[in-house]
């Protein structure tokens, strides 16, 4: 079980993540080849990139007391996470395994839109057909992916138990979210006490656990795109920043890969 540590140490440590974040990112050179945004290395640096910002935002979300903000955009940097896990396993293949989600989602949203005969400008509907066409041209068997099809092993089954986690109890309005604003107290009169709180005041171990958790997955993507862009040199302070992170939490090392540091399996 993971300490409960104090938000202001927390705090602290976001802000050393982000610098090292952006170390990594301005230090590593990747050049743009024919394969545009399809090459894994600049897949990498985008999926970096837009950890970054999620992450930024939920460390903000946090300061503000807003938990469930806060944890909707955690959810989104551990989703990051298995993405660029699928990428370091697979490479070109999960590449394209992307390029084909996108089309996928494409053709379901165009397909929508006329089968339920939704009205559009004339340029508008042209525009969508011509992309279908062009979807069932390239990919007439297209997938979406699933957490499930990223890579495997102990660190992103830990990742994927998170994910969920998040989902039930902040992305999605299920009961466990919604009873976040539905209040049941007991009066010191014996008198139970029902209603709604349209702002319920955040809990702090909750905000804590939130940081927590926020930090695992930026640490983890920062490792996992240091390893597929073959060790930019601002990665090495990663291994301080990780012994700090599991100083913190009492985390044992398997939730971070063996070859974080070079170390066999």
């Amino acid at each position: 079980m993971k300490r409960c540590t104090a938000k202001n140490t927390w705090f602290e440590f976001a802000e050393k993540l982000i610098q090292t974040a952006y170390s990594i990112f301005g230090d590593a050179q990747v050049p743009i080849t024919e394969k545009g945004a399809g090459d894994p290395k600049v897949l990498a640096k985008i999926l970096l990139a837009r950890t970054l910002s999620n992450f930024k935002g939920a460390i903000a979300l946090t300061r503000d007391g807003m938990t469930v903000e806060a944890r909707i955009l955690t959810r989104c940097c551990f989703e990051n996470f298995l993405w660029i896990g699928g990428l370091q396993a697979k490479g070109d293949e999960f590449a394209r395994a992307m390029r084909h989600e996108e089309g996928t989602s494409t053709k379901v949203r165009g397909e929508f839109i006329f089968r339920e005969a939704i009205k559009l400008d004339e340029k508008v509907e042209k525009r969508i057909k011509a992309q279908l066409r062009d979807i069932n041209k390239k990919w007439p068997k297209t997938k979406s992916l699933n957490v499930k099809d990223m890579a495997q092993g102990r660190m992103f089954r830990q990742a994927r138990q998170v994910y969920r986690q998040l989902s039930s109890d902040a992305g999605h309005p299920s009961i466990t979210s919604l009873n976040r604003y539905y209040i049941r107290k007991v009066e010191e009169d014996g008198e139970t006490v029902r209603g709604i709180d349209v702002a319920p005041p955040p809990k702090e171990d909750e905000l804590s656990q939130t940081l927590d958790w926020a930090c695992e997955a930026m640490l983890k993507v920062c490792v996992e795109v240091n390893d597929i862009l073959e060790g930019a040199t601002a990665g090495q302070k990663l291994w301080a920043i990780l012994d700090e992170y599991q100083a913190l939490t009492g985390a044992p090392s398997p939730i971070f890969p063996a070859h974080a540091r070079g170390d066999t399996v």
